[in-house]
Order: C-alpha cells, then sequence, then structure tokens
C-alpha cells in the first residue's frame, strides 16, 4: 500500500486495534474486525497496480484503460464480472496479522501490502475451486502460479 495512504489510515487501524484488544464481547469483536476489514479494502481498492494477461487482454478488446479502472468490468452475465478485482493476499490474513503484530510493525506490514489484482471471473474461479478464496499459503504469488494466473 502507498505509504501516505497508510499514513492517512494509521490511526485509524490503532484505534481499532486498541478497540478490538479492549472488548470482552464476541459480537462486538467481530463488528470491529469487519471495521478493520473494511477500512483496508477502500484503501487498498483505489491503487490497483496489478493485472493479469487474461484480464488485459479482456481490457484492451473492450478499449478500457485498466490502469484507470474503478470497478469491476461487466460481462454481459447479471451478477459475473468479466474482470475484477482480487486481493492477492486475503483481506482476512491481513487482518489478523496486524492484530497479531506490535505497534511498531504495523505501519510496515501495511505498507508490504501487495497491491489489488486485476483478474478474470475464470482465474478467480480457479482460486476459489483450489481453496484459495481466503488463504494464500505459500504467497500470492505461489498461488497465481499454481493456478495459472499470469501477471
Amino acid at each position: 500500500m502507498e505509504s501516505q495512504r497508510v499514513k492517512d489510515i494509521l490511526p485509524a487501524v490503532l484505534g481499532n486495534i486498541q478497540s478490538y484488544k479492549n472488548s470482552t464481547d464476541k459480537k462486538t469483536k467481530h463488528a470491529i474486525r469487519y471495521g478493520l476489514r473494511r477500512l483496508i479494502q477502500y484503501a487498498t481498492e483505489a491503487e490497483p497496480k496489478l493485472i493479469s494477461q487474461s484480464a488485459l487482454s479482456i481490457c484492451q478488446s473492450k478499449g478500457l484503460d485498466w490502469t484507470k479502472l474503478t470497478r469491476n468490468v461487466p460481462s454481459g452475465i447479471k451478477g459475473k464480472p468479466a474482470v475484477l478485482g482480487d486481493h492477492a493476499e486475503p483481506l482476512m490474513e491481513l487482518v489478523w496479522s496486524i492484530y497479531g503484530a506490535q505497534e511498531a510493525q504495523i505501519e510496515q506490514i501495511l505498507i508490504d501490502y501487495p497491491p489489488i489484482c486485476w483478474i478474470t471471473r475464470e482465474e478467480d474461479d480457479t482460486l476459489n475451486r483450489g481453496g484459495f478464496k481466503n488463504k494464500r499459503p505459500g504467497g500470492w504469488k505461489k498461488i497465481y502460479d499454481q493456478c495459472g494466473i499470469v501477471l
């Protein structure tokens, strides 16, 4: 994530962590986790920097500049985008690593978080069928390679 964006959201992240640690109610803790996930989701979706070759091909065929995309590219099939943004490292993996980190490490963890990657619906389906919707053991680059996603 870009360092200025991290600096902008860091106070909210640190406040979220403190609220999470102070809470004893299971439902409240869940809501606090959800809040951190949404904050990071919005912060990262503003800066996609990667695209698969297949997604690039679709964008080019539709005359779209992928660097300016802010939403999924429709396919014409209701509810099924042709190109969508993928959090290369699943958000909840990041959230759990933040909750387990020392405060001094959190800024760097956020800076190191990989950007959104535009992938095709078929590539997303391959990730999901492989059991990689919410986890990327060995790192996202390894899983993308294993699933045949070429950047």
